[in-house]
């Protein structure tokens, strides 16, 4: 795999920890710390979507490449998978 991916992969996942560090920050209890923490790592993924479908209509267009599109869509479906874990845990910790 490339590096660039790789590095993706890595800003994403610091993403993702910064929402659930200030989902922490925010809230006194664990339980709403996850919320918060589910919140904004919703927000943060909401972005990889943008970004992913921008990277795919460039590629269709023949404005980007397909590397390039392939590679955002992996980082969205990597990011995602991080919000689904602050999810998850919101939903374990509020039985």
């Amino acid at each position: 795999m490339r590096s660039s991916l790789f590095r993706m992969l890595f800003i994403g996942l610091l993403l993702q920890a910064t929402a659930g560090a200030l989902g922490w920050l925010d809230q006194c209890s664990m339980t709403d710390a996850m919320r918060m923490a589910a919140r904004y790592s919703g927000r943060i993924s909401f972005l990889a979507y943008l970004t992913a479908l921008l990277a795919f209509v460039r590629w269709a267009t023949g404005a980007g490449s397909r590397t390039m599109a392939a590679d955002a869509a992996f980082a969205f479906a990597w990011i995602h998978l991080l919000h689904f874990g602050y999810l998850a845990a919101n939903i374990r910790m509020s039985d």
